[in-house]
């Protein structure tokens, strides 16, 4: 069974968005296992809380400066990362990189810093794609980046795939 991690604009409380009403029915079937980052349930409250608490809980590595001390839900799954978990993943800072590489680290925005804290706890959580419905994850040429930077290639560097949410349902209806 695959293991998709889910961004915050995929929370789909009130089933509004078909595609991700299809999502969730691929979890009910077993074909596919969600799982919640720290951030998403950070960044939720309400109906898109109560979503998010439903799929399994995976913790997120400790960044000096943008986790809260005393963040990783033990008793829900997470887990403190060691410095030898570190070896082969990609830092807070090389992910803000590849992100948003027209920004300096001290200017993130909350948003921007949630995103990259988003794709560490993917990383870390060994899930095989990262489901978004936004852009920033994604090549935006519109953005100043330049036409050949390719966010894409240097995320899968890392292991790390993301596809928007419409993409990511393409791409299992071929595999199944």
């Amino acid at each position: 069974m695959m293991t998709i991690t889910v961004d915050t604009n995929s929370i789909n409380a009130r089933n509004a968005d078909a595609d991700l009403n299809v999502l969730y029915s691929l979890q009910t079937e077993g074909k596919i296992k969600i799982v919640a980052t720290e951030r998403l349930l950070q960044e939720t409250t309400g109906n898109a809380r109560l979503k998010a608490e439903s799929f399994e809980y995976v913790g997120e590595p400790f960044v000096l400066g943008v986790s809260p001390l005393g963040s990783v839900d033990l008793n829900r799954g997470g887990r403190l990362v060691s410095v030898e978990d570190l070896e082969d993943k990609p830092s807070f800072s090389t992910i803000a990189g590849i992100l948003f590489p027209t920004t300096a680290m001290t200017a993130l925005t909350l948003n921007q810093k949630n995103d990259v804290m988003h794709l560490l706890a993917h990383v870390f959580s060994n899930s095989e794609v990262f489901v978004t419905n936004d852009h920033d994850f994604l090549d935006d040429n519109r953005k100043g980046f330049g036409e050949n930077y390719k966010k894409e290639r240097f995320l899968k560097e890392f292991g790390i795939k993301v596809l928007l949410c419409r993409d990511f349902l393409v791409e299992i209806k071929k595999s199944t």
